[in-house]
């Protein structure tokens, strides 16, 4: 039996979160981030790739045509799946930020991807497949220290930073041969 003065509590209902309406310069900037990392990604990993492909064959020709054919099918294909099946998942953020043991399990989960294209594509340039394994087995060394501190470096770029920073290129570049903004009359 309750008495007047005792409280009664009654817990807090939380309302479930609204439902995010579709905004297409929100998924402009985040599909413009995607690619942004990945063509950064491509720049180290590509190097990493010549390096080990000219070991393995010492031929820069065959090096050449297998990081030719990966900055296709890694650039425009699977990296930018990996990024939106890692966006899917919300596990290791904290706050919206990454946490390292995420950071390292895309790093691992796309080696893994990663390494059966080099795999595939050295061997098709070589026809050998032991300079593919070597290339592809090699390449878990030294990608995946490399692709944490990609991700670890991308950790605090936002897509807005990342829109508003590179539409100015485009102007700075360009400069005098753009149009003014007209300024409204008084």
């Amino acid at each position: 039996m309750l008495l007047p003065d005792d409280e009664i509590h009654i817990p807090d209902v939380k309302t479930p979160p609204a439902k995010k309406s579709f905004n297409l310069l929100s998924v402009a900037q985040n599909t413009f981030r995607i690619y942004g990392k990945s063509i950064t990604w491509r720049v180290a990993a590509s190097v990493d790739t010549f390096t080990l492909t000219m070991f393995a064959t010492h031929d820069p020709m065959r090096a050449i045509a297998v990081v030719a054919s990966e900055n296709m099918t890694k650039t425009f294909v699977l990296y930018p799946l990996h990024e939106l099946a890692w966006n899917r998942i919300p596990i290791g953020l904290k706050d919206g930020q990454p946490h390292r043991l995420r950071s390292l399990a895309k790093a691992l989960t796309w080696r893994v991807v990663g390494s059966a294209d080099t795999l595939m594509l050295t061997w098709f340039y070589t026809g050998q497949i032991k300079s593919a394994a070597f290339v592809a087995g090699t390449e878990l060394f030294t990608k995946v220290p490399l692709y944490y501190l990609h991700e670890r470096l991308w950790k605090n770029v936002t897509p807005e930073q990342l829109w508003e920073k590179t539409a100015a290129i485009p102007r700075a570049l360009l400069g005098k041969f753009l149009p003014k903004t007209p300024t409204p009359p008084s």
